[in-house]
């Protein structure tokens, strides 16, 4: 592009008119260079997208996140752009495979925050060898012993000779099969750093949900972006709920969990995680959002419909998950960072004699982390509220998803279930003594379904 603008330039300078000529050159040239660092500037419809979820964030950060201050209270975030574009069939589970991607981010995030091991080490090394010699050639033996050395080459050099032989006698070229000469190398000039870091975290989940999820998309092109936060009272009523135990109930009662959770399946598409609320009994109640896709392309409708049921017992799954995880989750992180470089001058000698110099550059950049959540948990009272199946109307990918709800009553009553009819004591109402304060471009995101200052 450049050349054939300085061509113009040329031709332009030989018209009439010079000054103007000279004048317009330049204002092509300014032009041309806005261009370019336009282009250089510009992201892709992935990066994009990545971006445009991060101002959300940021936005709702900064409109929100001063009303969840308090003392103990950890506000994180993290952004996953969706590995593949929309026009991929397995597209919707990617994209509820990047809201668990976003999700790790904080939980990395979070324990690092509560604990993090630091050990590093840095080895620079510099090597000169300004003699100007360079050692001759020395043949490498096979056994040590020069008698059998020699055995061994002769015997080479025969059965050489035979192949070669044999090779022109079936119409091939023996010399394509030829070895490069042996070579020696000695090293001049080394100049060396390499840092090694390793960062080791563990920590508690317990306790931490998801206040919004985010949504952006550029032609075709998605990303998902979560704002989670942690409080004491929450890890509180985690462990309870964990523990087998209900805990106590608030004079400031909520809404019905059915009413609370929207039934608008583009609402629900953009939902997942766990939210903590208080029911109509003012006691705390979990729902978890879980989500998975349908691909199946069957003409069978037995077949699809099969596909479709495998899919939300995977939502199913993605959302029990979430709540184990809410309730008694722990996790170990573990970052190995590698740099450095290596500058070196050498000469290679064969066996003639022959002596090649050479340098060569090397940067080293690894990056090896690994994230390993667990939870295990025995929850009862858990049921499903609603399933869900919506066709997304920019992709046209089949999702569905499950909403499960644990509630008092519902633990309450399975108990009564396992352990049989036995007179059973109702946990008292505590008042104000219980848990409270303590192809395009498009966005969505997902319903307030949730108020931490409930708590």
């Amino acid at each position: 592009m450049r050349n054939t603008v300085l061509l113009i330039l040329g031709l332009l300078m030989f018209a009439p008119g010079p000054a103007q000529a000279m004048e317009d050159g330049d204002q092509a040239l300014q032009a041309m260079d806005e261009v370019e660092a336009y282009e250089e500037e510009a992201l892709d419809p992935a990066e994009q997208a990545n971006e445009n979820v991060r101002t959300l964030i940021e936005s709702y950060l900064a409109d929100h996140g001063r009303k969840f201050d308090g003392p103990g209270v950890w506000l994180g975030s993290g952004v996953q752009t969706v590995d593949v574009s929309s026009g991929n069939r397995d597209w919707g589970k990617h994209r509820a495979l990047a809201y668990q991607k976003a999700w790790a981010q904080i939980q990395q995030e979070f324990i690092r925050f509560q604990m993090n091991e630091t050990r590093t080490e840095m080895i620079q090394k510099l090597y000169a060898d300004a003699s100007g010699t360079v050692p001759q050639f020395e043949a490498a033996s096979y056994t040590g012993s020069d008698a059998v050395d020699e055995f061994i080459d002769k015997s080479g050099a025969y059965l050489s000779s035979k192949l070669d032989a044999a090779l022109v006698e079936a119409g091939v070229d023996p010399q394509e099969y030829e070895r490069a000469n042996a070579k020696q190398r000695k090293k001049l000039l080394e100049d060396s750093l390499r840092s090694e870091t390793i960062t080791r975290s563990f920590g508690k989940l317990g306790g931490m949900w998801p206040l919004k999820t985010f949504i952006g998309s550029v032609d075709g092109r998605y990303a998902v972006g979560v704002v989670a936060m942690q409080k004491p009272a929450f890890v509180e009523i985690a462990e309870q709920i964990g523990q087998g135990q209900i805990p106590q109930a608030s004079s400031k009662a909520g809404s019905p969990i059915g009413d609370r959770v929207s039934s608008d399946k583009k609402q629900l598409a953009n939902s997942f995680g766990v939210l903590l609320v208080r029911d109509e009994n003012g006691y705390p109640a979990l729902v978890s959002f879980g989500q998975w896709a349908v691909n199946s392309k069957s003409g069978n409708p037995a077949i699809r419909a099969r596909f479709k049921d495998a899919a939300l017992k995977q939502a199913r799954s993605q959302a029990d998950a979430a709540l184990a995880t809410f309730l008694r989750g722990t996790a170990n992180f573990t970052n190995r960072s590698v740099v450095g470089s290596t500058i070196e001058e050498y000469a290679d000698v064969d066996r003639s004699g022959y002596v090649e110099s050479g340098e060569t550059t090397v940067i080293e950049d690894m990056l090896d982390e690994v994230l390993s959540v667990r939870a295990n948990v025995n929850l009862s009272g858990l049921r499903d509220l609603r399933t869900w199946s919506y066709r997304h109307p920019e992709s046209g990918h089949q999702l569905v998803g499950v909403v499960r709800v644990w509630t008092a009553e519902q633990a309450m009553a399975a108990k009564v279930i396992r352990d049989g009819p036995k007179r059973e004591v109702q946990p008292q109402r505590q008042g104000t003594s219980g848990y409270r304060a303590s192809e395009g471009t498009s966005s969505a995101q997902s319903p307030d379904y949730a108020d931490p200052s409930e708590f």
